[in-house]
């Protein structure tokens, strides 16, 4: 599709939805107040991203950036399929326990959302309610919606289509504005839709998800096993038992879903959850000590060296700042 397709009118830079940046990956949520995700940060050093949304007549159109490696997960939008295209070559990505790499379509419904990121990632992506999905599909290829559009999928995307669409993308997603419900709206809500369409295969591989589901909800049930234990952090023995997994068994379920060992991962989980706590926590009469002891960490030095290393701050500057909040 070429230039003319896409509708141009003078708005004021006010009225173009914002760049938002955020300095922590639980700002990044708070950035995205109508969907129910949760960042966890995986690689060392300070963080920051960014966040630009848009919504135009059944569909939602969002870009964001991220510096440091990351694992989002929660829902989005039910009642929608969401198309995603990664934009980073800085390192693999996973979806839904999918490998990715830089230029790879993530297709998945609105209702949960699993994925892992690199360092420096770009995002763009769309989310369609399924009606309007539904009433154009058939239109457009005189076929029914195929089955594999409802699952979770990542389809390769040859590297000048990726480019191409990346560039439509935004360009629409900049000139979008809050008024919905104009003729304007509508054309680039179309125009936008029949560009990310036009990358889609009509036929698709769908691989063994059955397998894949499986190491990732026996990689769920680690987390939530070390997370439940609190201020006794179980061995990797524990955890293997607990899971009902072998050592071997749960290292390849950890790598082939996060790209990660496990004790590496479930650590760097446990320091998330000290840093949300002092985050949120208001009472000033809870000490660093306290929560830090809260999710297994006993040696003060000790963790607050991994704590800095980790998000480039000691834990105290993390505090002050959320008292000062």
């Amino acid at each position: 599709m070429n230039a003319a397709a896409f509708p141009r009118r003078s708005v004021p830079p006010t009225r173009r939805p914002q760049l938002r940046l955020a300095a922590d990956v639980d700002a990044m949520s708070a950035l995205q107040p109508d969907w129910a995700l949760q960042y966890d940060q995986l690689a060392r050093g300070s963080f920051f991203g960014s966040v630009q949304q848009a919504r135009l007549p059944q569909l939602h159109l969002a870009a964001e950036t991220l510096s440091k490696a990351a694992r989002q997960r929660g829902r989005t939008q039910p009642g929608a399929i969401g198309f995603a295209l990664g934009l980073s070559a800085c390192g693999p990505s996973f979806f839904h326990g999918q490998r990715l790499g830089s230029g790879f379509l993530m297709i998945g419904r609105g209702d949960e959302l699993d994925l892992t990121t690199p360092d420096d990632f770009q995002l763009i992506g769309m989310l369609v309610e399924e009606p309007l999905l539904a009433d154009i599909w058939p239109r457009l290829y005189q076929l029914a919606r195929p089955a594999w559009l409802g699952q979770r999928l990542v389809l390769p995307l040859p590297r000048e289509a990726a480019s191409l669409l990346r560039a439509r993308h935004l360009g629409v997603l900049e000139g979008a504005v809050p008024d919905t419900d104009g003729r304007a709206a509508t054309c680039l809500r179309d125009a936008i839709l029949l560009e990310w369409l036009r990358v889609l295969p009509t036929h698709a591989e769908v691989p063994d998800l059955s397998a894949i589901d499986a190491r990732r909800r026996l990689v769920d049930r680690a987390c939530d096993f070390v997370l439940a234990a609190g201020d006794e952090p179980p061995t990797m023995l524990a955890v293997c038992r607990a899971v009902g997994a072998s050592p071997r068994k749960l290292e390849y379920c950890f790598r082939s879903v996060l790209g990660t060992s496990p004790s590496r991962y479930l650590r760097t989980m446990r320091l998330n959850a000290v840093r949300r706590e002092l985050r949120l926590c208001g009472d000033p009469a809870r000490t660093i000590q306290d929560i830090a002891a809260r999710w297994g960490f006993w040696h003060m030095s000790a963790f607050a060296a991994a704590y800095r290393g980790q998000f480039g701050e000691l834990p105290s500057r993390t505090r002050q700042q959320a008292l000062a909040a």
